[in-house]
């Protein structure tokens, strides 16, 4: 029921790799909240960043002139976010799937049919999410080009 929920693939590269990577846009201290929020580890001259898509989406804002300071402030944000999604998730499932009696006076067969209802819950649980954020960035952003070409009229 616990393993396999994140499949991440870690890049590794060095400190002065980094500073080349994100040039002026980046700091020390975002380095630093970075690893606080847990998207780096700082090994000596080694930083570990734990997702290439998570690098790669940051990479990408800060090409198009997004201050990383303001990425980390939403990716705080978003962290606390899918916590209490992910309470929401799991507090459903054991409520529901798993029962009042918990895991210890479960059949084998129980537990069988719970580690599957887990596993099945994975796919569904990412796409609810990717949906429903996608949705409202549609909306989001029909509203904010609303605005715009309102204020240029």
């Amino acid at each position: 029921m616990v393993r396999d929920w994140v499949q991440e693939e870690p890049v590794t590269m060095t400190t002065a790799e980094l500073v080349e990577l994100f040039g002026p846009a980046a700091t020390a201290e975002d380095t630093r909240r970075a690893a606080r929020l847990g998207y780096v580890s700082i090994d000596g001259d080694l930083v570990t960043h734990r997702n290439r898509r998570l690098l790669e989406a940051t990479l990408a804002l800060v090409r198009q002139g997004v201050p990383l300071a303001e990425i980390l402030d939403a990716a705080d944000l978003l962290q606390a976010q899918a916590a209490a999604l992910a309470d929401r998730f799991v507090g459903l499932f054991r409520r529901h799937v798993i029962g009042p009696e918990g895991l210890e006076r479960l059949s084998a067969s129980q537990l069988d049919h719970i580690a599957g209802a887990a596993a099945d819950l994975r796919p569904v649980a990412g796409e609810v999410v990717a949906a429903e954020f996608a949705r409202a960035m549609a909306l989001r952003m029909e509203a904010e080009v609303a605005e715009l070409l309102g204020r240029e009229r």
